[in-house]
C-alpha cells in the first residue's frame, strides 16, 4: 500500500487543488481538511464518492473531483475559490485501514 497527497495549487488569489494518491488493493481511508474528517471511502472510490465526501460531510460549499491514473484531484472552488483555505491546515489523508 501506498499513500501521498500533495498540494498541487492555493497561492493566493488561485484555487486550492491537492492530488491523492492511494495505490491498495482493499480497505478504507478517510480524509480530513481544516477540523473536520470524512466517513470512510473504499480504496477504489469513485470521484463522485470522493465529491460527496468533501461537499456534504465537510460543507465545503464548492469542489470539483477528478479521477486521475493512481488517484484523485480535489479542486476548491465556488464559495470556496481563490481562498487559501487548507494551506495553514493541509489536507491530510489517514490510510490505517488500507492493505
Amino acid at each position: 500500500m501506498r499513500l501521498s497527497v500533495i498540494q498541487l495549487g492555493g497561492v493566493l488569489g488561485s484555487n486550492e487543488i491537492w492530488f491523492i494518491n492511494i495505490y491498495a488493493s482493499r480497505g478504507t481511508w478517510t480524509m480530513t481538511a481544516g477540523q473536520v474528517t470524512t466517513s470512510p471511502l473504499n480504496w477504489n472510490a469513485s470521484a463522485d464518492d470522493v465529491y460527496t465526501a468533501m461537499d456534504s460531510e465537510l460543507s465545503a460549499g464548492g469542489v470539483t473531483t477528478l479521477s486521475v491514473p493512481g488517484g484523485w484531484t480535489i479542486e476548491f472552488d465556488g464559495s470556496l475559490a481563490g481562498q487559501s483555505v487548507f494551506t495553514q491546515s493541509p489536507v491530510t489523508v489517514n490510510g490505517s485501514g488500507l492493505a
